[in-house]
């Protein structure tokens, strides 16, 4: 036991036997070896708060708090213990002769640690609350070694920081209350945050949607508030220049709130709506979900939720794109002496765009053009190297399996078979159940591959075989055709990612010696040599070929017309050079180099 000033004591015996599972706050209590408990330092929920009154000290440091709220329980017939947190105006009192581990709140409330300990070496850990060498060893969450915060106070020193994928935001994450008290009534202290819409916002947008994005965006903020009719607007209301206003709560560098909640309606907004507001319990990517930076969010499944990112490394915890020798080796696809020639495989890999519409070409959304059939389009360009067709080499065995809307499902059955999937079901279906017409096509991201499917390649069977069921046959596609993004469109886009360059001519006219060679994944081209000179000479698969130098060529692009075109206008290429985007009297548009060799 320890005596302390106004007959509080401080008791612990750390030899004395545990007697009792309760933590108990009173000398007669009857347990003999009751104690100081961790328990404390959370906060416990069934308390009084109370606005402590000046002893000797005015302010919210941590020594002086002692001496308040010590008082302040003093005061209190009733009282048995008392909680406070550094810097926070407010004592809660308690009456209980026991905590029970229910009666606290989560997540960790603080305990109090003096105002001027920091670490003099190291760094400060916010989850642990202790100095620590090195982040990303010792500081669970925290990875990055920050830089020394300037200034005065409680955040001056180096804190560990969060990287990229341990600030993501996980939607199951959210929730109504920030350390126990609820959100949904004006917090104070927020900071003001008015987000502009710059562009047409996606449908299935929301304002709410808005500001918990702005919210997860900035790694020091803890919740957001914001008007209900703000909040309820949809992504076809939030045009161009209209404007969607926030209240962010911000944490300091420790993860103490700079902004104050208590959960009541404060009286300045008593004839204000409640707000609608969500805080995070936690940061990061949790509960088996993973981490798609493409869209810097946490998903569940890499393949079908992170577009461009297929891989699911488990290890650090996020999606990977899916990439080849020729897209890891980017350092020689910049290399500035062959920009020229990589710049062909650049032009061969977009997609060609023509105004008009082919009879032959299939939609991908019977609706109005919107974000979610641009996705689709964008969905089936990224996979458009890995097609899982009846004339590939893959075992399409299992492919099928994707068609069912539940894995669990057993309701009906499909399998591959005469190159189409087939499917089993009780009741009699058409094809109009998942096509609007013959040329409505639908896609599926098979861990095989991309699976394409046509309403004019669906049948179904009007009558049961004999097993008892109805069968559909979903015939699958060799190739991508020309797709339009909606059956309103009349715009063409032909996918040219599955086509594999073909370089046979063997020489260029002029060299005494050609090799080919590979120009990443769309173009291929030669690398050849003349009269002994030492350098080679980059050709394209056309045999235009240059001596390339590490000069900027951007300058090689004039205002000027490619052959065959209507008309042409500069394009910058950015690390590749320059080059030409023309239309030709059809209207199709062409991706060119600076030397006219155009895509159609």
């Amino acid at each position: 036991m320890v005596n302390s000033i106004d007959n509080w004591k401080i008791y612990g015996d750390p030899n004395a036997p545990s007697q009792c599972g309760k933590k108990e706050v009173v000398e007669d209590a009857g347990c003999t070896d009751w104690q100081f408990k961790a328990v404390l330092l959370q906060k416990v929920r069934e308390t009084k708060r109370v606005q402590p009154t000046s002893r000797g000290c005015r302010g919210n440091s941590a020594p002086c708090l002692k001496k308040r709220c010590r008082k302040a329980c003093n005061d209190d017939p009733e009282c048995k213990f008392y909680q406070f947190q550094e810097g926070e105006s407010a004592c809660f009192l308690g009456s209980t002769d026991s905590i029970d581990e229910s009666n606290v709140a989560t997540p960790w409330f603080g305990g109090f640690v003096s105002s001027e300990r920091q670490c003099k070496t190291g760094f400060q850990c916010p989850s642990t609350q202790k100095c620590v060498d090195a982040c990303d060893e010792d500081c669970p969450g925290y990875s990055v070694n920050g830089p020394e915060s300037k200034g005065r106070g409680k955040n001056k020193g180096k804190w560990c920081l969060r990287n990229a994928v341990q600030s993501l935001c996980f939607k199951e994450n959210w929730d109504v209350a920030y350390q126990g008290i609820a959100v949904t009534e004006w917090c104070r202290g927020m900071e003001k945050v008015t987000v502009k819409i710059d562009e047409e916002m996606d449908s299935r947008e929301t304002g709410e949607s808005v500001c918990r994005q702005a919210c997860c965006a900035d790694p020091d903020c803890a919740m957001y508030q914001m008007k209900p009719s703000d909040s309820n607007k949809t992504g076809s209301e939030m045009t161009a220049g209209s404007k969607i206003e926030c209240w962010l709560g911000m944490e300091s560098a420790g993860g103490k709130p700079k902004f104050k909640c208590n959960g009541k309606k404060l009286k300045r907004w008593r004839l204000s709506a409640s707000p609608t507001g969500a805080a995070l319990t936690k940061r990061g990517c949790t509960d088996g979900s993973i981490a798609c930076l493409t869209t810097k969010t946490c998903v569940d499944h890499c393949r079908t939720e992170c577009m461009g990112a297929d891989n699911h490394d488990e290890k650090n915890g996020l999606c990977r794109p899916a990439s080849s020798m020729d897209s890891e080796n980017i350092a020689f696809g910049r290399d500035p002496k062959k920009r020229l020639a990589f710049k062909s495989n650049l032009v061969s890999g977009f997609p060609t765009i023509s105004g008009k519409t082919n009879k032959k070409s299939f939609y991908v959304n019977p609706g109005k053009p919107g974000f979610d059939s641009t996705d689709q389009v964008l969905d089936i360009q990224t996979h458009s190297q890995k097609l899982a067709s009846p004339e590939s080499d893959l075992d399409l065995s299992t492919a099928c399996d994707t068609l069912k809307d539940n894995d669990d499902d057993e309701t009906w059955l499909c399998w591959y078979e005469n190159k189409a999937c087939q499917c089993e079901f009780e009741e009699p279906q058409t094809c109009d159940n998942w096509f609007a017409d013959g040329q409505h096509l639908k896609h599926v991201n098979d861990d095989l591959g991309l699976l394409l499917f046509t309403g004019e390649d669906c049948s179904c069977d009007a009558n049961e075989n004999d097993d008892g069921v109805f069968i559909c046959k979903f015939g699958l596609l060799n190739a991508i055709p020309k797709l339009r993004v909606s059956k309103e469109s009349e715009a063409e886009i032909e996918i040219k990612g599955q086509k594999k360059p073909v370089c046979d001519r063997g020489t260029c006219p002029g060299f005494d010696s050609c090799e080919t060679t590979k120009f990443g994944e769309h173009e291929c081209g030669y690398t050849c040599k003349k009269g002994g000179e030492e350098d080679s000479y980059w050709c394209s698969r056309e045999c235009n070929c240059h001596v390339e130098t590490e000069e900027d060529d951007k300058a090689l692009c004039k205002n000027k017309k490619c052959p065959n075109m209507q008309e042409c206008h500069r394009i910058d290429y950015g690390d590749y050079g320059c080059g030409y985007g023309c239309h030709n009297a059809e209207g199709v548009f062409h991706y060119c180099t600076q030397d006219c060799e155009c895509e159609s």
